[in-house]
């Protein structure tokens, strides 16, 4: 999945917000929070189903049925925290492009 290149993107409208729209509320860690966040959530679920898979074996009943099931819900909940993180950057930067649009209406800048 395209995590990192999603994280990066949504790094860019925190930066972007900072420095193209002068939002000075806007440090380090508010840019980068939402990007880690999802990054974080998407590696957690990954290692925690692995553990399962892992405790599972370790304790005799590595079923194949168990190992299926973990697979099925490893691949959907990653699935769904990066369509989350897509969501999130497509409204956010729907609501950052409208900003700046103004901006450039109120410059008189044509485009």
């Amino acid at each position: 999945f395209p995590v990192h290149p999603l994280a990066a993107a949504i790094q860019s409208i925190g930066v972007c917000r900072r420095d193209l729209e002068g939002d000075r509320t806007r440090q380090l860690g508010r840019i980068i929070s939402p990007a880690v966040l999802m990054h974080g959530s998407f590696d957690f679920v990954l290692m925690l189903i692995s553990f399962l898979v892992a405790l599972n074996s370790a304790n005799g009943g590595g079923s194949a049925d168990f190992a299926a099931k973990a697979e099925i819900a490893s691949f959907t909940l990653s699935l769904a925290i990066v369509f989350c993180g897509a969501g999130y950057y497509v409204v956010e930067s729907k609501k950052q492009k409208k900003r700046l649009d103004d901006m450039d209406a109120r410059e008189g800048v044509m485009g």
